[in-house]
């Protein structure tokens, strides 16, 4: 019974580690597509900042309400270490990039 429970928990993990991975290279491919096709880099109006992965996940001001209801960050590192995937996962989400991955 327990080492069921435990292969379970390491799936879940292993599971929501990857669905994290793939939301967050799925993002930085919005942000960077530019590169393959030799175009500007996408700027954030609003913001007047490149629209990087770390842009839109901590700092950009067009999400920012809707970011605090999901969590607070002050860099990536903060981010991917402290915070639930569920939360990140939720405030894409919410945000509507789900749509465009």
């Amino acid at each position: 019974m327990i080492e069921q429970t435990v292969v379970s928990i390491i799936a879940k993990t292993s599971c929501r580690s990857c669905i994290l991975s793939v939301m967050y290279f799925s993002v930085e491919d919005i942000c960077h597509h530019y590169v393959i096709y030799h175009e500007d880099p996408p700027t954030c109006i609003p913001c007047n900042s490149l629209l990087t992965v770390e842009h839109i996940l901590i700092s950009c001001i067009v999400f920012d309400i809707i970011r605090q209801n999901f969590y607070t960050a002050s860099n990536l590192k903060d981010l991917f270490h402290n915070i639930h995937p569920k939360c990140i996962i939720a405030f894409v989400h919410a945000i509507g990039l789900t749509n465009k991955l």
